[in-house]
Formats: C-alpha cells, structure tokens, sequence
C-alpha cells in the first residue's frame, strides 16, 4: 500500500485503502466511538465506518501477531512501552499491548477505572 498525497479532486470520493487503513488505526488507538470518527472523516452516520474498521481490524491483527514474536519483545520492553495513563492512575504492571489485543486485572468495585481498562 503506498500513500498518496491528497488532492482537491480527492473531496467527496470514496477513502483510499491507505485512509481507510488509518481510519482503522485512529479508531484502535483512542478512546473515541464510531460515530466520532465518522465525524471526523465526514460521513454522516458510523456505519461505513464500522464496515471500514470490521474489514481492517483483522489485517491489524496479523500484524500484530508478526509483532508480538520479535525477539526483542521482553519485560524491558513492556516496562518501557507502558501507557503513561496506566502509570499516572497507578496501574502499574495492569497490562501490555502486544498484538492489538488486550489483557488486564480489572478492578470490580470502580466502574469508571474498570472500564477504562476493557479493551474496545
């Protein structure tokens, strides 16, 4: 996939595969609903989005799985990647996000802090 530099007569045409790529990744990586990243990319309800994400979030899962067996992958790593939320509310050693995927000891007894740390 190569990027193209975006045009005028780009307006109003349907998403590249690179767009819709990071659309995807723009969708994974903050704490935003569908119906705010349809927004953001101009559409009018989120269904074209949740289409878009539905066919690229297992491409990005692929990916991750190439990821998550570098060698170089180890606890040093994991330490250093930790989200800088996590250590500000004092999660720390919560979780790590290796392969797009997620894995946490919830907290029960605080909804928002719980939900915080579900996976979207």
């Amino acid at each position: 996939m190569t990027y193209e530099k975006p045009t005028i007569e780009m307006l109003g045409k349907p998403l590249s595969p690179f767009e819709q790529c990071l659309m995807t990744l723009f969708y994974m990586e903050s704490d935003h609903n569908l119906q705010f990243v349809a927004q953001v990319y101009g559409f009018q309800d989120d269904i074209i989005v949740s289409r878009i994400t539905n066919a690229w979030l297992p491409e990005w899962g692929i990916l991750g799985k190439h990821l998550s067996i570098l060698p170089f992958v180890d606890a040093e790593l994991i330490d250093e990647l930790e989200p800088q939320s996590y250590i500000d509310l004092d999660l720390r050693k919560v979780g790590a996000i290796l392969d797009g995927k997620d894995w946490s000891d919830t907290v029960g007894d605080d909804r928002t802090i719980s939900t915080v740390q579900q996976g979207n």
